[in-house]
């Protein structure tokens, strides 16, 4: 996975990444994450995105709080073009925004050819995924949509919390290109 500011190359990155220390070089010290108490990391949680969740609506996103797939506090905001997912890990914040894109091959007529072409993308796509993806891309098969579904990962100092909606809003064309490419792969 990609932490933002370390090897950034366009002028928007650069902008809002300078001085980002590598992960493993935090400034703030190591993480308190196994020093709280469940009650104590909630409440820190909710704190945390509060700042988050207001700069997604900045940027344009109905933003809201829930619980993601791993039990933590997460400020969530779903478009058309996809879903975006925040939550505090140690001393930084994830942003994960994930698309699909339905029913690859729903123009097979013949069902049972159908299912083996879903059958090979679902062995393909991790070989592409390990092969040929950056390291903050994921792609995968999505059983629900029959279809292509990918997700980009980026790491955020929690001091640059104010940047967590235009980050999303500068990254969704990323999405759409790389579900592209990755279908491409597959045909």
């Amino acid at each position: 996975m990609r932490i933002i500011g370390i090897d950034e190359k366009d002028d928007w990155d650069a902008r809002i990444t300078e001085g980002f220390p590598p992960r493993d070089q935090n400034p703030d010290g190591p993480g308190i994450e196994g020093t709280l108490g469940a009650e104590e990391l909630l409440e820190r949680d909710r704190l945390l995105l509060a700042p988050a969740q207001k700069a997604m609506e900045r940027a344009g996103f109905y933003a809201y709080s829930t619980i993601n797939q791993e039990g933590r506090l997460a400020v969530a905001s779903d478009d058309e073009t996809g879903r975006f997912d925040i939550w505090v890990d140690d001393n930084e914040f994830v942003v994960t925004l994930w698309a699909s894109n339905p029913g690859l091959y729903m123009d097979e007529e013949n069902a049972w050819r159908r299912r083996s072409m879903e059958r090979l993308a679902r062995l393909a796509i991790p070989r592409v995924a390990k092969g040929m993806l950056e390291e903050h891309q994921e792609a995968m098969w999505d059983d629900d949509d029959h279809g292509v579904a990918v997700r980009l990962t980026y790491y955020v100092p929690l001091s640059h919390v104010d940047h967590i909606g235009e980050l999303v809003r500068h990254r969704i064309p990323e999405l759409a290109e790389l579900i592209t490419y990755v279908e491409r792969q597959l045909i």
